[in-house]
């Protein structure tokens, strides 16, 4: 269907807050940069932070199976959304470039810290503990795809979303599903 690059980071984003906002915890923020997105998560056990960043990668087919709305039309014609932004880091010659303060690592990492971290003894248990994670993110985005979905679109549209925002795209759903 579409290969929307924004798109699919939409629901990449919808998918890390709504499972974080199913396990227990707070997706603070939501946003997408020019080239990719993030989200801030908050009161999460390791665990349940484990399976919500699982849950962001696990969504993205989703992203081949729905189209994105249609963006609202600016002047001429042109497409109006919030195309977000990605700050630059400072750097002088007495301050030399490093890892922005805005930077994350890569979700996969994040998971696989999570799995070593407490067993680095018993490599043999890593690989099961990363396999777990993405089951429990496959359910997540299994059972509250609609949820992600409105998230994502929203997202989409928006470019950010804070904390009432994404709560509310979330239980409009669930109230809409129990009708």
């Amino acid at each position: 269907m579409t290969t929307d690059h924004r798109w699919e980071t939409a629901i990449h984003e919808a998918g890390h807050a709504v499972a974080a906002i199913v396990l227990g915890g707070k997706c603070t923020h939501a946003e997408l940069t020019l080239d990719s997105g993030h989200v801030l998560l908050d009161e999460l056990s390791p665990d349940d932070r484990a399976f919500a960043v699982s849950a962001g990668p696990a969504a993205e087919f989703l992203a081949g199976l729905h189209e994105p709305p249609p963006r609202p039309m600016g002047e001429m014609g042109q497409g109006s959304v919030d195309l977000g932004h990605l700050p630059e880091p400072h750097t002088s010659p007495e301050t030399p470039a490093k890892e922005p303060s805005w930077f994350s690592p890569p979700d996969d990492v994040k998971v696989a810290r999570w799995a070593i971290e407490g067993c680095e003894k018993e490599p043999e248990r890593w690989a099961s503990r990363v396999y777990f994670a993405r089951h429990i993110a496959h359910k997540i985005i299994e059972d509250h795809r609609d949820e992600i979905l409105t998230l994502a679109s929203r997202l989409y549209l928006a470019g950010q979303l804070d904390q009432a925002e994404v709560l509310e795209a979330i239980f409009q759903t669930r109230e809409a599903i129990e009708r």
